[in-house]
């Protein structure tokens, strides 16, 4: 394969890049432009999930197309075919993967190699030049995936960036309403840091009238922020800086007094001194 990907160090819409060759299952194509990947295989992603690019080929040969898609499955190594493939017994052939933050924000974006990409053991500190400080490092150990890197809700991932510093400037941003009516808290918004360092969290809390909003930050299920009190139904911001490691869930619960009326949490974001853009680092 001797493919690559269009927008790879941006949010926006990747495309399989002109020039681009692949073997897919024996029989060999070449990309004479750029081509786009189906657009409504990437609506059915759910957002906070990876998005796989799949490529498959139809028609009989010498007349075959490829047609580029997205799908949440992930892909399975086949030997007897040297590549990632949707399945054991298929030949849809997958070549990278894109995280979906948001429903219009394509990034980071993957691209496979072999198997033994994913198996070379890393100790240690590796100097990146430029990322969120001349001087930074990002942490790495374990064994490296080929379908992780710093792909987030991945559990199984193992690149840290540290260092990270709190700031103003958004990592990740909520803008849905959620609400709780129960008395008990109960998980209204989460995200999966890839980033090892400190953040600041945000979230907007009011609700119905006549009783106390209840809103805190949690850390993988735990109770580990502030509590949060609003007898109001005029929307607050609460903001706390507060330490994650990659892989920890950053979620935001609610609770009411009583369960005659509401909790809104009206956005939450995740923020640092340094843009998204800059802090995946380039390898």
């Amino acid at each position: 394969m001797a493919l690559s990907l269009t927008e790879y160090n941006t949010s926006a819409a990747a495309a399989i890049a002109a020039g681009s060759k692949v073997e897919i299952a024996g029989a060999f194509f070449t990309f004479a432009g750029d081509e786009a990947i189906e657009a409504s295989t990437w609506t059915s992603i759910v957002t906070g999930n990876t998005a796989y690019i799949t490529l498959t080929a139809s028609g009989t040969a010498g007349s075959q197309i490829v047609v580029a898609a997205y799908t949440s499955t992930a892909p399975t190594w086949r030997d007897d075919l040297q590549g990632w493939y949707a399945s054991a017994a298929s030949n849809v052939r997958v070549i990278g993967s894109v995280y979906k933050a948001e429903a219009t924000s394509y990034y980071p974006k993957y691209i496979y190699g072999n198997e033994q990409d994913g198996k070379y053991r890393f100790t240690g500190s590796l100097s990146i030049l430029g990322v969120v400080s001349a001087s930074s490092s990002i942490s790495v150990s374990g064994d490296i995936k080929t379908n992780g890197y710093f792909q987030p809700y991945s559990v199984n991932d193992v690149f840290h960036i540290s260092g990270m510093i709190a700031g103003s400037v958004p990592i990740f941003t909520a803008t849905a309403a959620t609400s709780a009516s129960t008395t008990s808290y109960v998980n209204l918004h989460n995200y999966r840091t890839n980033y090892s360092g400190t953040l600041r969290i945000d979230f907007y809390m009011a609700g119905g009238p006549g009783i106390t909003h209840y809103g805190r930050v949690y850390k993988n299920g735990i109770a580990y922020g502030t509590e949060r009190t609003n007898t109001t139904t005029v929307s607050v911001l609460y903001s706390e800086d507060l330490s994650f490691n990659d892989g920890d869930t950053i979620e935001i619960w609610g609770k009411v007094s009583s369960a005659i009326n509401y909790t809104v949490i009206s956005s939450f974001s995740i923020n640092s001194s340094t843009p998204k853009a800059t802090t995946y680092g380039y390898f």
